[in-house]
């Protein structure tokens, strides 16, 4: 496959405006800490508190002057025009004064004993690049990444504060349902009550209705609730409602690709900057090809390495870390041969080898450390933001269900349940004494009442008999089609709950359609790509939405069972969509 250098994303990162910020001069200190350490306090033989305020200073200089060329305009215009050169240019820049700096200091304060500016340079160009790239790739990815993590953590917070407040509207449907069954049923038994002492009907008669009387008052409400304490509990556990905390980002993966983590390019920019000036430093300049020499081995070694690893599959990630140790220590004994061939003397040799050692262990463990972590990123963001898409459907459907519970509990309780109580205190209402068969009946009745209370499957609608239903109630007013044959709609015939949904949503659809824009003919729909998620869409003919459009009843019906809806205007009439959950079970219990 042929790499697009254009559009490639560490590429398109390295070119942008505000990289050279406060935190790539602080990450690069820290970095830069042990190989200056290793370079002026032991190859200088001078161990003297000196050096860092030298450091430092040549630091603050350097990001001084970066923030100065800043204000310049150099965001400015790389904001119009990114350019990778550009920022390799000043970091290379930046490197070199950075280096030139401390030798020159380090040497007019006699703690090195020369000072040579074209090596200087040099080391420090190279330094700065590699440090750039290194670091921006890294902070520039972490960047992208916190704004992602920072959406989706939000849309978590929000989920879960949306489940918290449908936990409070469980409590309170709870005791509204309870308050509503009584307000309902209790003037009835009240009825009942007066009109049994009224009549000539037996003792035991008497005492066996008046017991079911209390028993349905105060022994029936509570286990009407049985579904919405299922409900409740639902939105309390903690397997349901998982929350993935940041903190996820850690974890190290099971395996990895050690290629990734071998990076010949800059690790040969490095050693060709580190290893010359090193022997330099060390025993002086005649030896300055053999650190190229040493360079140019351990390069075509990390070459041909990364060949037999890349076309592998991953391996076990302790298996990994230990092939790159190990493969780490094999370097630095080779550059050590090297140097013993040579007759490099010791045990100035033993330091290079040690410098060879953390050269290629910094290399390969920061470049391993940037795969791991942008795959991390990746990993959790997508399972961040399934675990956020799973949250939204568990409380879609939770709330489809709420919305069906209250509308089935309101007709039961003002409907079969109330009726038979009234059709109980009619015939007690009648004058003269009671028959057997009347008391027979008014018990039959109150017994109904009972088992209407006490049924914990809901009467929910068949959508299909709906839609026909539907379609013979507006015969000759207005045409509706629809097909159910399609995947989209067998998911919601197979539904008993989005099956309910979608037949308020369509009934409220066509009479808006006929009502506010005079159609004769409406199209239903079932569709939608997400998952879990099914889009009832209703076309019309009509005229179209007023100018000043105002939510009413139907709105509030939309806001309460669709995730969203919209409701807008199209060529020849109005399109509303509105998204329901849909179960994977096909039973709703």
């Amino acid at each position: 496959m042929k790499w697009d250098w254009a559009n490639s994303r560490p590429l398109v990162r390295l070119s942008g405006p505000g990289l050279f910020n406060l935190r790539l001069f602080l990450w690069s200190y820290l970095l830069l800490f042990i190989p200056q350490v290793l370079f002026d306090v032991v190859a200088y033989e001078s161990n003297t508190w000196l050096w860092l305020p030298i450091w430092t200073s040549a630091h603050l200089v350097v990001g001084a002057l970066a923030f100065f060329i800043r204000l310049l305009g150099l965001d400015k215009y790389l904001a119009a025009k990114p350019s990778l050169l550009i920022n390799l240019s000043l970091a290379s820049f930046l490197g070199a004064v950075r280096v030139i700096l401390i030798g020159y200091v380090s040497f007019g304060l006699g703690l090195a004993p020369d000072f040579d500016l074209v090596m200087r340079i040099i080391s420090g160009v190279i330094l700065g690049s590699i440090l750039f790239i290194f670091l921006s790739s890294i902070l520039s990815s972490n960047l992208e990444y916190q704004v992602a993590l920072k959406s989706l953590l939000r849309t978590q917070s929000q989920l879960a504060g949306l489940r918290r407040a449908k936990q409070k509207e469980v409590a309170d449907i709870e005791r509204e349902l309870e308050s509503t069954t009584r307000s309902v049923i209790e003037p009835r038994l009240s009825e009942i009550s007066k009109a049994l002492t009224q009549e000539l009907a037996t003792i035991a008669t008497k005492r066996t209705i008046t017991k079911e009387l209390r028993d349905l008052l105060d022994n029936q409400i509570k286990p009407l609730t049985a579904r919405l304490r299922s409900t409740s509990k639902a939105l309390a556990s903690p397997k349901t409602f998982k929350i993935m905390s940041p903190f996820g980002l850690l974890k190290i993966p099971d395996r990895m690709k050690p290629d990734l983590a071998l990076q010949p390019i800059p690790l040969s920019v490095t050693l060709a900057a580190v290893l010359p000036f090193s022997l330099y430093v060390f025993e002086g300049p005649q030896w300055i090809w053999l650190g190229f020499a040493i360079t140019a081995v351990l390069s075509a070694t990390f070459w041909l390495v990364k060949i037999y690893f890349e076309p592998k599959l991953s391996i076990p990630t302790l298996q990994g870390i230990v092939v790159l140790l190990v493969f780490v220590i094999l370097q630095a004994n080779l550059g050590h041969l090297i140097l013993s061939l040579f007759g490099f003397p010791e045990p100035q040799g033993t330091y290079i080898s040690l410098t060879i050692f953390i050269v290629v262990f910094l290399t390969t463990t920061g470049f391993g450390l940037v795969a791991t972590y942008e795959y991390n990123q990746e990993t959790f963001l997508e399972s961040l933001a399934k675990n956020n898409r799973r949250l939204e459907r568990e409380l879609a459907l939770l709330n489809q269900r709420l919305w069906v519970e209250k509308r089935e509990w309101a007709l039961r309780i003002h409907g079969s349940v109330q009726a038979s109580l009234t059709a109980a205190l009619a015939r007690l209402s009648k004058s003269g004494p009671s028959s057997k068969e009347e008391l027979r009946l008014i018990k039959q009745h109150i017994r109904q009442a009972s088992t209407g209370l006490k049924s914990s499957t809901p009467n929910l609608p068949d959508l299909a008999e709906s839609l026909r239903k539907i379609r013979a109630t507006w015969k000759g007013i207005v045409k509706v089609d629809f097909n159910l044959k399609t995947p989209k709609a067998q998911l919601v015939l197979a539904d008993k709950w989005a099956s309910a949904c979608a037949n308020e949503i369509i009934k409220e659809s066509v009479s808006n359609s006929f009502k506010h824009g005079k159609a004769d003919q409406v199209k239903i729909r079932f569709e939608g790509d997400e998952a879990g998620f099914v889009e009832v869409v209703a076309e019309d003919n009509g005229r179209g939405l007023p100018n000043q459009f105002r939510p009413g009843l139907g709105s509030e019906l939309l806001d309460e069972i669709a995730y969203p809806w919209s409701l807008t205007k199209i060529e020849g009439g109005v399109r509303l969509r509105a998204r329901i959950p849909i179960n994977r079970k096909t039973n709703p219990y």
